[in-house]
């Protein structure tokens, strides 16, 4: 699959950018950071999450128009409107002042979901939205969303109180091991 082009407000391809930092995505040597993996870590972790609060969204609209649009088709059709302009309120021309291109190369682990937003019509409309949604969360949850599958692991050896070994990419030849005790939600 070829690269996608997803064009963003400067404010959110700096918080972006922000986060692979913080959140120390690098490449294989250590020190570089790697954006398209990091996207690809939010794309994986957060839409399926993007798409059940749109759907959600959708529903409460379609709800609150029921007395002003009467028909069914109509009134869904209105309400994907305003869901698609209140979640991403970028024009469709957005290659302008205050934009900025991030560069996607789907890995395999993501593929499936860009072959799902070509029903959605305007792919890089749709991404910039849920970056948007993604960056508006709190840290805490933004890391969350980034590492969703150690979070995963985590959950399950607290459950089932087991100690878990891992190495670090700056000492791979230590293992380290952690029995976590509990994941708080903030």
């Amino acid at each position: 699959m070829d690269k996608q082009s997803v064009y963003v407000p400067e404010t959110i391809y700096e918080a972006l950018y922000r986060d692979a930092e913080m959140f120390e995505v690098f490449k294989a040597d250590g020190r570089t950071i790697n954006k398209n993996k990091f996207l690809n870590k939010v794309l994986l972790g957060y839409s399926n999450i993007y798409e059940a609060e749109c759907n959600a969204m959708l529903e409460r609209v379609v709800k609150e128009l029921e007395g002003i649009i009467n028909n069914h088709k109509d009134r869904r059709e209105a309400a994907r409107k305003i869901v698609q302009a209140i979640s991403s309120p970028i024009p469709a021309d957005k290659r302008g002042l205050g934009f900025k291109r991030l560069s996607l190369k789907p890995v395999k682990a993501t593929e499936g979901i860009f072959w799902s937003l070509y029903g959605n019509g305007n792919q890089s409309r749709y991404l910039c939205g849920m970056f948007a949604s993604y960056c508006a969360k709190p840290s805490w949850e933004r890391e969350r969303i980034v590492f969703h599958d150690t979070v995963e692991i985590l959950a399950v050896a607290c459950k089932a109180r087991n100690a878990l070994s891992f190495r670090t990419i700056w000492d791979p030849n230590t293992i380290h091991r952690a029995i976590p005790y509990a994941l708080d939600d903030m």
